[in-house]
């Protein structure tokens, strides 16, 4: 009798705090998406986004490499339902391309439908301005605005980055961090 009632008392001891640690995991919230160079919308098919809110990934995360996965820690995006690569995902902050295959216009802009898909679950619809041709330069300090993020390239191959302290001498060839996808209506991806 005495066995019995330790192993009852063993059993709720054992399974009781499972039950106190459970959690709901809160829904994606969609506050925004830009684009990932300038911090400006509109964005174009091809192109680096961010997306910004609130309960979008349970982890802090970036991608491994090359090619860019279509999901990280239980997280992934869709626009007008094509998933979207994925560079970073945190709690507040997504870095991903844009797909390529979305429609667009080169003069008109249009307006597509981004959902984030999170353990939480979906996030409503956020609508997100597209433009057919809509080119971003990276900045030096990363914030969208001021010196572009550019590297001398010297004849013998020697590259450093461009500032105003070691700005391009002549004959030397600089390169701009830049993210260029639609060129005469062809889906080509450049960076560079």
């Amino acid at each position: 009798m005495l066995n019995a009632t330790v192993l009852r008392a063993y059993c709720i001891v054992l399974f009781a705090p499972l039950a106190a640690f459970s959690q709901t995991l809160a829904v994606p919230v969609v506050a925004g998406a830009v684009n990932a160079s300038s911090y400006s919308d509109p964005v174009e098919p091809g192109s680096l986004i961010s997306i910004f809110g609130s309960n979008l990934a349970v982890v802090t995360q970036s991608a491994g490499g090359s090619p860019l996965p279509m999901m990280i820690g239980g997280t992934s995006i869709t626009v007008n339902g094509l998933i979207a690569p994925l560079s970073f995902v945190s709690p507040n902050q997504i870095n991903a391309q844009m797909p390529s295959l979305i429609d667009s216009n080169p003069t008109t802009f249009s307006t597509v439908n981004l959902v984030v898909n999170a353990p939480g679950g979906s996030s409503p619809a956020s609508p997100l301005t597209v433009f057919g041709f809509g080119p971003g330069i990276f900045t030096s300090d990363s914030g969208g605005c001021g010196q572009a993020a550019a590297f001398n390239v010297a004849p013998d191959g020697t590259v450093s980055l461009n500032s105003i302290s070691n700005s391009a001498a002549p004959g030397v060839a600089l390169q701009a961090l830049a993210w260029f996808t639609r060129v005469e209506g062809q889906v080509e991806h450049r960076s560079g």
